[in-house]
């Protein structure tokens, strides 16, 4: 016959307290990569090719660092430029093979093939973010002609949402829509609605897909070769994110003649302008493709801490693990053959690395409220297919 033991309810309590499948998912913190590495002030962008070789790009001297086998950095290499390096660089990507860079810096975009600058038409749109598509570059753009009002905007045609370069020409790779040009030109804060709604990063997976992530709405598309839209992944319904406090329009008044208004007046000392203030709150800091096939991303969350989450294209799941970590500006992630590794903007504010086998053991959460391609994620029927290998 069995006997109660006094202490038996209280056992329970403890076991249900600790059950591993209830728990709070732990957080993870990222290591520092070599202490003695080299830093800068300027931007540091961290990118790999396909073979996993890491490298960090130093902004202000366009020199790119090797991370060695035993995670050092090695003597860097200086891209040659056939004009000066001194710009803001806003956005730099390594080909998966490794043997070229693209460069957004200032509003020009520029391509280095083996080291070595290549001539490149100057782009038509307003450059945002940029990639590597099977090794031709791919840019993101807003619906701003280069040239801005002096552009006449019934010959510009479309606004694009991708430029694609063939080696000669930049040409629309998918058009914009709902969009106007005309609207962004003249319309006050049309500007700021567009690109909270359509900033996006760019990476592309090994089977020659562009992956593009809303900035400042968690919304990921996938395309298909010839930028067909093949899957999109909404969380919180792919709404804009937005700062709590958000700065009245500021109006702004001309002192002196010589300030050029926007638009002409006969006196420009009457000539008023406003400045209305962007309220978007970044969400996706970056994305990559994993060395598991997976796609990467490291987001904001709402209560301003980091997570790293992680969609698996097989199983159609989208997992999240915090991270112990505060965001502070942009980030860059790249996926090395030992980890992935992450960098903040700044030369000088840290870099770090995950080792693929402490992803791997992390107690990975589905991420609430994640809908795929309309439909609920946990109620997306997954297809007959191989999960993503274990990296």
């Amino acid at each position: 016959m069995k006997t109660w033991h006094p202490l038996a309810p209280m056992a329970l309590i403890i076991l249900l307290a600790v059950d591993p499948a209830k728990a709070a998912p732990v957080a993870l913190e990222p290591l520092p990569v070599e202490e003695a590495s080299p830093t800068w002030t300027g931007a540091q962008i961290v990118s790999a090719d396909r073979a996993g070789h890491v490298f960090f790009f130093r902004g202000d001297t366009f020199d790119i660092y090797p991370v060695t086998k035993t995670g050092s950095f090695g003597e860097p290499v200086h891209l040659e430029t056939t004009a000066a390096p001194n710009q803001m660089v806003h956005d730099a990507v390594l080909s998966p093979s490794g043997d070229r860079w693209l460069v957004y810096g200032d509003l020009a975009v520029r391509l280095f093939v083996d080291g070595k600058e290549k001539a490149v038409p100057p782009i038509p749109w307003k450059p945002w973010s940029i990639g590597l598509l099977r090794d031709e570059p791919v840019v993101a753009v807003l619906p701003l002609p280069m040239g801005g009002q002096s552009v006449d905007i019934n010959k510009v045609g479309a606004p694009p949402s991708f430029l694609e370069f063939d080696g000669d020409r930049w040409s629309s790779a998918l058009d914009m829509k709902g969009v106007s040009v005309s609207e962004v030109l003249h319309q006050k804060g049309k500007l700021n609605d567009v690109v909270a709604d359509r900033a996006v990063y760019l990476t592309s997976d090994r089977q020659g897909r562009l992956w593009a992530a809303g900035q400042y709405r968690y919304r990921v598309q996938r395309f298909l070769p010839g930028f067909h839209p093949d899957l999109e992944i909404l969380v919180g319904r792919g709404e804009v994110h937005k700062r709590e406090q958000v700065d009245k329009p500021i109006e702004l008044t001309r002192t002196d003649p010589a300030q050029n208004p926007s638009d002409a007046t006969r006196n420009p000392l009457k000539e008023k302008s406003t400045y209305t203030p962007f309220s978007g709150q970044p969400v996706v800091l970056d994305l990559t493709e994993g060395r598991d096939g997976r796609i990467y991303l490291l987001v904001r969350t709402d209560k301003g801490g980091a997570a790293l989450d992680r969609f698996d294209p097989g199983l159609l799941r989208l997992e999240r693990v915090p991270l112990e970590m505060t965001p502070q500006g942009r980030y860059t992630i790249a996926s090395g053959r030992d980890g992935l590794y992450i960098a903040a903007w700044s030369g000088k504010e840290g870099r770090w690395r995950l080792s693929w086998d402490t992803l791997d053991q992390a107690k990975w959460k589905p991420v609430k409220g994640c809908e795929i391609d309309g439909v609920p994620m946990e109620e997306v029927s997954v297809p007959k297919r191989q999960p993503a290998a274990k990296p």
